[in-house]
């Protein structure tokens, strides 16, 4: 339900052509990986690391139909700097997991082809879903003793919202 219901929200926001196919494809991706990642606390690469080059590929076909390859650098530096801002988030709290750091990493490659703004954007709206997310868990729950919060479903919740209202 959850699936039909973004991946209509993404084909009403780009409508037909090859740069739906990429959004379709993220969708199609943080769908399991969200789901896994709640139940688990891991985020599998077998789904996570083909879904990279797949959307740079889809990316690369969009912006060269649209006749605008600046699109796809921005896309490549975007994710590039997500990844490795989320890295260094990692290594430096230890909150954070590799899992995390390439989701994010993926989510940057989408935001950045749309602009600079959407993908500063996407981060923050991580935070501030997981921020809230953490907030009711803890009053639904109280202070137990699990306190690990799965991230990539806010990280692509994110990048989802950033994606539509962008």
């Amino acid at each position: 339900m959850i699936g039909a219901i973004a991946g209509t929200a993404v084909a009403v926001r780009f409508g037909t052509g090859v740069q739906l196919a990429a959004y379709l494809l993220f969708v199609a991706v943080a769908l399991p990986l969200s789901a896994i990642d709640i139940a688990v606390r891991k985020v599998p690469d077998r789904i996570l690391v083909p879904a990279v080059p797949a959307a740079i590929a889809l990316l690369a076909l969009a912006a060269h139909h649209a006749g605008a390859c600046g699109e796809l650098g921005r896309a490549l530096l975007a994710g590039i700097a997500t990844f490795g801002a989320y890295v260094v988030l990692a290594l430096a709290t230890g909150q954070v997991g590799l899992g995390d750091c390439k989701a994010a990493g993926l989510c940057g490659l989408y935001l950045g082809f749309l602009g600079v703004r959407p993908a500063a954007l996407g981060v923050v709206a991580a935070f501030v879903l997981a921020s809230v997310g953490s907030v009711i868990s803890r009053v639904r729950r109280g202070s137990g003793r699990d306190r690990t919060l799965a991230f990539v479903p806010y990280i692509f919740t994110g990048t989802l919202l950033v994606i539509l209202v962008g």
